[in-house]
């Protein structure tokens, strides 16, 4: 089915709206504790579809130590952020990350803002059997995963932090964690769990991820809302 017209029209203001944005959240966002821990498999929602996914992660053990003066301490801390998502075109889905909370024992429980994403893949990738799948949000992650066809998937995925680009960390500074990831769908709720482990000293060493999604309206097929034809 192709967009309607508005949504159309409204695409390349969307896509401006969202780059620009992005730009002026980089600062906020690049100090921040890891609200999501996600790598896309190139599903976007339907044209004119809005989808709910809700993130959270929970770190058992993790680093005691703050990244910076009033940070998020990662040991014991519980973070997320419902996404709010749009179909605009095949290939493009534009996302609003609202609120982004978190907990730690050191601060309690506190709201960190938002941020918007751009969200841009080949149509239906999701329907392939293998895939490969990156992101690079600051910091690059991977993820390989295989498809059943009983509807489960399974998954590793990895997310690294090498450090500036211009001047990498030592191998025993950088962050490297390694999940082992689950996806299934149950009626119109998508869910995903993952357990992570910490392959260098600066990594957390146990992490437990989260995630649930469902699309909020349903798109109406032309067959369903044309008349039905008159019978002599």
């Amino acid at each position: 089915m192709s967009p309607g017209p508005r949504v159309g029209r409204l695409a390349p203001r969307i896509i401006a709206i969202c780059a620009f944005a992005a730009c002026l959240a980089i600062p906020a966002i690049a100090h921040g504790q890891t609200d999501e821990i996600q790598v896309y498999d190139g599903g976007l929602a339907p044209v004119g579809v809005f989808n709910l996914t809700l993130h959270n992660n929970f770190t058992p053990i993790g680093i005691t130590t703050p990244a910076f003066p009033g940070a998020v301490v990662a040991d014991k801390s519980w973070n997320g952020v419902p996404e709010w998502a749009l179909g605009v075109t095949p290939w493009f889905e534009a996302g609003l990350y609202l609120p982004l909370y978190s907990r730690d024992n050191t601060s309690g429980f506190g709201l960190d803002g938002f941020k918007l994403r751009a969200l841009f893949a080949v149509p239906n990738a999701d329907d392939r059997t293998f895939f490969y799948g990156a992101n690079f949000e600051f910091v690059p992650a991977t993820r390989v995963a295989y498809n059943f066809s009983s509807g489960w998937t399974v998954a590793a995925e990895e997310y690294d932090d090498f450090g500036p680009i211009h001047a990498f960390l030592p191998a025993g500074e950088q962050v490297h964690q390694l999940y082992g990831v689950v996806d299934r769908k149950w009626g119109d709720w998508e869910i995903e769990g993952g357990i992570g482990v910490g392959m260098t000293d600066a990594s957390d060493r146990l992490t437990l991820k989260l995630i649930l999604a469902r699309d909020l309206n349903k798109r109406s097929s032309a067959r369903s809302a044309s008349p039905a034809p008159a019978h002599p």
